[in-house]
């Protein structure tokens, strides 16, 4: 990729586009984490050749990398003697779907689709949406009041609601099953064997073996089903570990709240596995790939939830694999740190 993608400048109305020149290559990164941040960041030096163009690397103008359009949030101007540099971040253009609002509110038993609708009706900046549930996963959920909030805050709560992962592509939102989202690969990370950096993280503080939910209550107090338990298969190996109960009054049904006890109880040890490697074939965010941690018999595939990237360098990317729902900003924080 080194060199061969541009990097070009575009005005906020998009009606003009330019190659920006003189930015410090060495400096370019791209993060992405799974429903959460796409952006990228760099520093650009102004020179005589890129006089005019560097006047339009500016607040809330585009950056179009890799056929992507990002929009400018941050320019941090640092003058040293003659040589003026802004330090950049832009983020998808998927962000500005903040700026609008749903102010009205739903409430039932509600398919995924019909959420999605109701928050991209309010949508007023051309974005779209589409669906893929070849396996028919997604369940309906009881809303109350869902909406009244700005649309991107309602399109990650729909996708924490109903397990799901969105991808997007300029202004189009596709939405998949968590369950069918990537593909399994051959690649194998193994405990002690890989021979670039990997750092393992196992963590078992909330490997739980036992859950029950409680639904919602009727006007007179009692529950619209009785409370649910669900033991998981792991009990006869590891004994009974309860977790903490699951209160919510979406759910007026006992299979819609089993369905989502087995969706919740992490009755694996959690693993978070961050990566430098170049591994043998191409990775894209979603795949599985096999992770092997001997020391508690861990063989289990995670999958790819975010990445640091410099492509106008020699660096290896930083990958991210996890199999739980914890955050990918707080394990590319973490990293970083590192």
């Amino acid at each position: 990729m080194n060199g061969v993608i541009d990097l070009r400048v575009v005005n906020r109305e998009n009606t003009a586009k330019e190659i920006l020149t003189g930015f410090h290559r060495p400096s370019f990164s791209e993060t992405y984490a799974q429903n959460e941040a796409w952006s990228i960041s760099f520093t650009v030096a102004q020179s005589k050749s890129n006089k005019s163009i560097f006047s339009f690397v500016e607040n809330e103008n585009y950056l179009d990398y890799d056929g992507e359009l990002f929009v400018i949030k941050s320019t941090k101007k640092i003058g040293s003697g003659r040589l003026v540099t802004k330090a950049v971040t832009a983020v998808h253009q998927y962000f500005t779907i903040q700026d609008d609002r749903q102010n009205n509110t739903k409430t039932g038993t509600l398919s995924i689709d019909e959420c999605l609708a109701f928050i991209f009706s309010a949508n007023t900046k051309g974005f779209t949406y589409s669906i893929e549930d070849v396996n028919k996963r997604f369940t309906k959920v009881e809303q109350e009041n869902f909406g009244n909030n700005d649309l991107l805050t309602l399109i990650q709560e729909v996708m924490t609601d109903y397990d799901a992962v969105m991808q997007v592509r300029g202004k189009n939102f596709v939405i998949f099953p968590r369950e069918d989202y990537g593909v399994k690969t051959q690649n194998v990370i193994r405990y002690l064997a890989n021979t670039d950096s990997v750092d393992f993280d196992i963590s078992t503080y909330n490997f739980k073996t036992r859950i029950t939910g409680y639904g919602k209550k009727k006007e007179d107090g009692s529950y619209f089903f009785a409370p649910v338990t669900y033991t998981s298969d792991k009990a006869e190996e590891w004994g009974i570990r309860v977790a903490p109960p699951l209160e919510d009054e979406r759910f007026t049904s006992a299979s819609a709240m089993t369905k989502k006890l087995k969706e919740i109880l992490q009755d694996y040890p959690a693993v978070s596995v961050n990566v430098r490697l170049k591994m043998k074939h191409d990775v894209k965010i979603g795949d599985w790939v096999r992770v092997i941690y001997e020391p508690l018999n861990v063989d289990q595939y995670i999958q790819l939830v975010g990445y640091t990237r410099t492509p106008f360098s020699d660096e290896p990317p930083q990958l991210v694999f996890c199999n739980t729902k914890k955050t990918v900003i707080d394990l590319l924080s973490s990293i970083t740190r590192k």
